[in-house]
């Protein structure tokens, strides 16, 4: 019973130490600048990438700017706003993390008291191990301006996550954006977006 509890003790913290990586948990720091009112916007981004990739990625932030009053046009003079969006992946990052885990739940023989080599007996000796992971930081910016440039409202949103692929990871930083649209967070907030099915 006893190694059965170390061996499941030990499996709770490496999926502790080991769950950071699939959170959906956003970090949002947003601006506003003027009082502004949600109408035509032309969209842009300065970040390369490939074309059908970002296609995918317009869709969704045109979704959610719709979800808040905004309405796309693809000619810039008919439009009120202009907005842009860049994203990056910064990484990879390592991160360590540290738990305690049994040398081993039994012992045999010359360890634990000096001079016990016949008997097999319960040691609870712990030690600081130490996991290991890869992660990397995507961010997304969004930012819109007056038609003479001045800027209204900017958003940056990020979150850790164990790949380098964007696609799984725009839905939720768009999610978590939503919510601060043309708002002054005055502060870094965490967002905990729920599961996104394809």
């Amino acid at each position: 019973m006893l190694k059965k509890l170390s061996f499941l003790t030990m499996i709770m913290f490496l999926f502790l130490s080991c769950s950071s990586l699939n959170s959906r948990t956003v970090a949002i720091d947003s601006y506003s600048t003027l009082e502004a009112y949600p109408g035509t916007y032309y969209l842009s981004t300065n970040t390369p990438g490939f074309q059908l990739q970002q296609k995918a990625f317009e869709n969704n932030l045109e979704s959610m700017l719709r979800t808040k009053g905004y309405r796309r046009t693809s000619n810039p003079k008919d439009a009120l706003y202009k907005i842009i969006y860049n994203y990056k992946i910064n990484g990879p990052y390592t991160q360590f993390d540290t738990y305690p885990a049994p040398i081993s739940p039994y012992w045999r023989g010359g360890y634990g008291f000096r001079g016990r080599h016949d008997d097999l007996f319960y040691s609870d000796i712990w030690f600081n191990s130490i996991d290991t992971s890869t992660y990397f930081v995507k961010t997304l910016d969004i930012s819109a301006y007056t038609n003479d440039g001045r800027a209204v409202w900017q958003t940056i949103s990020s979150l850790k996550n164990s790949n380098n692929d964007l696609r799984d990871s725009f839905p939720y930083l768009i999610s978590a954006t939503s919510q601060y649209i043309n708002v002054n967070s005055n502060k870094v907030v965490y967002v905990s977006v729920p599961e996104i099915k394809n």
